[in-house]
């Protein structure tokens, strides 16, 4: 892991023992929220745009949702699939607000642009108390496999 880098759950050196020994997981937690806090107020203090991409329900109903809303006081723009942004918004993640509505609320509390994701539904984007959609490319598997190819022969620049 690079030095700064961090994550909300525990490494894989201690995944093992999640069971046997929760003040060790509960340390591990504790050290990722330090490193966290520590480079986000590194990128704040230098003017730099960050982002945070939410990765999974689970871990973030674990962190806590209000928890993790107040490390990310600050961040530029927020990505989350539509059972992310639901659970930042409600722990349980039943909320019953449509994607543009959750983009707009988890907007406004944390004071971000964010991103909802609804995979071939496309996206949802909401900043300033203004929201927008941008619809999904619809690509067939052929489409798909010809870049795939691309990309491992050329490379990410060519695909």
């Amino acid at each position: 892991r690079p030095p700064g880098a961090s994550h909300l759950v525990p490494d894989e050196s201690s995944r093992s023992s999640q069971g046997r020994h929760p003040a060790r997981r509960s340390s591990v937690m504790r050290r990722n929220d330090q490193a966290t806090t520590r480079s986000r107020r590194a990128a704040l203090a230098s003017a730099i745009p960050c982002s945070v991409d939410l990765a999974s329900v689970t871990p973030l109903r674990a962190f806590g949702p209000s928890r993790l809303a107040q490390l990310l006081r600050g961040v530029t723009c927020v990505f989350a699939n539509e059972a992310e942004a639901a659970t930042m918004l409600d722990s349980d993640g039943r909320g019953g607000w449509d994607a543009s509505e959750t983009a707009m609320i988890l907007a406004d509390k944390l004071g971000a642009e964010v991103v909802v994701k609804c995979g071939a539904n496309g996206v949802w984007v909401a900043r300033d108390g203004r929201s927008w959609s941008c619809a999904a490319l619809e690509l067939d598997a052929e489409s798909l496999a010809r870049a795939d190819q691309r990309l491992l022969k050329d490379g990410p620049v060519a695909a």
